[in-house]
């Protein structure tokens, strides 16, 4: 697979710890309050692109999606 330069705003400090932040707040409140729990996660990878289609049940589905990742 061939590689992509792309200069995109996410490579910015501050949307890196903005994202971090919220990914955190979304993770905690999905383990907590909703019970969530994780199966099959060691099948993500580490680096690389993967395609994560959430089925969209809710309008939660794309933060629990982030958090999962």
């Amino acid at each position: 697979m061939s590689e992509v330069d792309s200069h995109l705003a996410a490579d910015a400090i501050g949307v890196r710890v903005f994202y971090a932040g919220v990914r955190t707040t979304v993770s905690i409140f999905c383990r907590t309050y909703c019970r969530m729990s994780l199966t099959g996660q060691e099948n993500i990878p580490e680096q690389g692109a993967f395609v994560l289609a959430p089925v969209h049940r809710s309008f939660l589905d794309t933060p629990i999606a982030s958090s999962c990742t």
